[in-house]
């Protein structure tokens, strides 16, 4: 006589399951038992024990993380299996349809065709070009870089999952803003770069620097879309974030050494001026002036925002700052930067200035950021980061926006009546 059919329940304390829906789902097809489960993962020895008790069952409910195919291989009259915890799953599912729908629904709008454009780098000795065509067809998007530098051997080269990660997030901003990141998202967005190049070095290419060179991957597909939806890109920003490393040994002999990060301006959109020391699309904070002189024998004199800086437009980029550094040691500290737009402004966007470029003194000398510096006792450092382009034609910005400027110190007079025809008779009583 053949063995009845029957659905096996697992539970555990931490993962009980309420029998009543399950019974009644399966009343008149097959009988329900619950088969008690350790609450912990199994081991093989117990597997097979597990196993044995199951036997002759077409169906298991089982917990999360416990089906595998050694075990279900000892079910040979096993139908189906289901997993607690599976209308989660399906919500995730829901979830990533959703989210890729809408992305694709917003690329629909976007013309077909092939939207090209270029960014170059200060590099090391010499500038590197990221070169990219982005591809819209339907609701799909390539993005190529083809074109762009071959590696080089210090370490600015980008890998292509990193490359990736930044194309997709720069179309994931553009396109589906509100929506929150899931993979959803990005299922429209393929990616390529040659082999060899700065977005795909060929291994063992050297790669600790790479946001030098991957955080002007949004500059570069901003400019490329920036003719097919001109409503939604942004004008280049100060990027990437400015790192300065100092090394050496402090009055008590106890070695140090301490990073401390510095951010550009933001490059104003299409509603927005840029932020002042906000640069994207990094997430890196800057490093608070108490932190950074716990940590080394440095003497922050000044932080501040730099007037005037960030390109000018109806909407103007958001500034850079300045930080000025006194070396309070008594030996020399090993500098090393990663700093960029020392030579390559942020470029504005539909008539908007250009952003102001990076500069580094030592002693009231420029240095070479590019390359390893020594700071001796009571040297002075002077830092100036990159600034955002600016959107639009000065001549359309608003007055009261001016003339806010004005009152918060963040423009000139001088650069008021030049760039943008402002003809008041300012003073900080009159507004």
């Amino acid at each position: 006589m053949p063995a009845r059919r029957w659905v096996a329940v697992t539970a555990t304390a931490d993962f009980p399951v309420a029998l009543a829906p399950v019974k009644e789902a399966l009343a008149g097809v097959a009988p329900v038992r619950t088969v008690p489960l350790p609450f912990r993962p199994l081991g093989r020895a117990e597997e097979a024990t597990f196993a044995k008790k199951l036997q002759g069952a077409e169906g298991i409910l089982l917990r999360p993380g416990y089906v595998t195919p050694s075990l279900l291989d000892q079910l040979p009259a096993l139908k189906a299996v289901a997993v607690h915890g599976a209308g989660v799953d399906q919500v995730d599912v829901t979830i990533f349809q959703r989210s890729e729908n809408a992305m694709r629904e917003a690329i629909k709008k976007v013309p077909d065709g092939e939207y090209r454009f270029q960014v170059s780098t200060d590099g090391y000795d010499e500038p590197l070009v990221i070169r990219v065509e982005v591809r819209v067809r339907g609701s799909s998007i390539l993005v190529d870089y083809t074109g762009s530098s071959p590696q080089v051997d210090r370490g600015l080269n980008a890998t292509l999952n990193y490359v990736y990660a930044y194309s997709a997030y720069s179309l994931k901003c553009l396109f589906c803003p509100a929506v929150p990141n899931n993979e959803g998202n990005y299922r429209p967005v393929t990616v390529s770069a040659p082999e060899g190049s700065i977005l795909n070095p060929r291994y063992p290419a050297p790669v600790n620097g790479r946001s030098m060179v991957g955080h002007f991957i949004p500059s570069a597909i901003f400019g490329a879309l920036c003719k097919a939806v001109p409503e939604l890109v942004q004008a280049a920003s100060g990027s990437p974030t400015w790192a300065i490393n100092a090394a050496g040994i402090a009055k008590d002999n106890r070695r140090f050494a301490g990073n401390f990060f510095l951010n550009g301006g933001q490059g104003a959109s299409n509603e927005h001026d840029g932020r002042a020391c906000l640069c994207f699309p990094s997430n890196t904070s800057a490093t608070p002036i108490e932190v950074l002189e716990h940590m080394v024998p440095l003497l922050v004199e000044r932080k501040a925002v730099i007037r005037d800086s960030g390109g000018a437009g109806e909407f103007c980029g958001g500034d850079g700052q300045q930080v000025i550094v006194k070396s309070l040691s008594d030996s020399p500290i090993l500098l090393t930067f990663l700093s960029e737009r020392t030579r390559h402004p942020a470029y504005g966007l539909f008539g908007g200035r250009n952003g102001r470029v990076g500069k580094v003194t030592l002693n009231g000398r420029p240095i070479n950021p590019k390359r390893q510096w020594v700071m001796h006792p009571g040297d002075r450092l002077v830092l100036e980061v990159p600034s955002g382009g600016g959107y639009g034609d000065p001549k359309k910005r608003r007055r009261d926006l001016i003339e806010r400027d004005l009152r918060e110190g963040l423009l000139s007079l001088q650069k008021a009546r030049t760039e943008y025809n402002y003809d008041g008779d300012f003073s900080v009583s009159s507004l």
